[in-house]
Parts: C-alpha cells; structure tokens; sequence
C-alpha cells in the first residue's frame, strides 16, 4: 500500500510540475483588455489534466509513478494479463471522486476503479517490469 500511495504522489507531482506553472503564466500575461483568457484557458487546461490522469496507465499497465516503484495494475483474475486500454482508462475515470477512492483505498486496499473493472495493483519484478505482463512467482 505504501508503494500504491508513493507512485500516486509521483503521478500527481508530475501533473502539478506540468501544468501549474502554464497556469501561472496564463495568469501572468492577461491584462486589462483580456481578463477573460484565464477564464477562456481554464476549461481546455482542465480538460487536459483529465486527459492525462485518466491515461496515465496505458502503456504497459503502468504510469511513470509506478514504474518507478515498480508496480503495474493487472487483471484481478489473471495476473498474468495486463487490461486493454479502454479497462484502464475507465478504471482512472473512477477518480473524480477522489475521496471515495481514497477510502475504498484505505479500507480495502483496492480503488473503486480497481472494483469495477477487476484490475489490480501489483508488484513487479524485473523481468516483469521489462516485458510488460506479470509472471507467476
């Protein structure tokens, strides 16, 4: 859980590296005769934040944060497997209510993305880490 919690904090570092500084710069640069593009910015830069979040995993399984701890998510019921695409991406969806997550976290080990589209969050070992798909140990 302790590896869980650091890859999210790595992941979420990363977005906050990204993309606050483009929002102080947008900030920065409006003046009087364009106060609004802050505003007119805001929506698009959002937008992209959940792009990135919500895509996080889908190369291998694993976003820069886990990589680095070594996790990756996987199929609950083969281990082996890691889910397509479009499971994990809806599994990051789940996250727009952070504090539900957090608790299902908290209590149950598993996020509830994780619950509903039967994913995973396991470590992996090198050679694991190397081919993408998780071997029995």
């Amino acid at each position: 859980m302790k590896n869980r919690l650091l890859a999210f904090f790595i992941d979420y570092i990363l977005v906050l590296f990204i993309f606050v500084p483009i929002s102080i710069l947008i900030n920065i640069n409006s003046t009087e005769e364009n106060s609004n593009r802050p505003f007119e910015i805001f929506y698009p830069l959002l937008f992209l934040v959940l792009f990135v979040i919500s895509n996080r995993d889908l190369i291998g399984g694993r976003s820069i944060g886990k990589r680095i701890v070594g996790l990756g998510v996987r199929d609950y019921s083969n281990p082996d497997n890691t889910p397509g695409k479009w499971r994990l991406f809806l599994r990051n969806i789940s996250l727009i209510v952070w504090p539900v997550e957090l608790f299902l976290l908290l209590i149950k080990g598993r996020r509830l993305g994780d619950l509903i589209m039967r994913t995973k969050v396991i470590e992996l070992n090198k050679k694991q880490s190397e081919n993408g798909n998780a071997l029995p140990e």
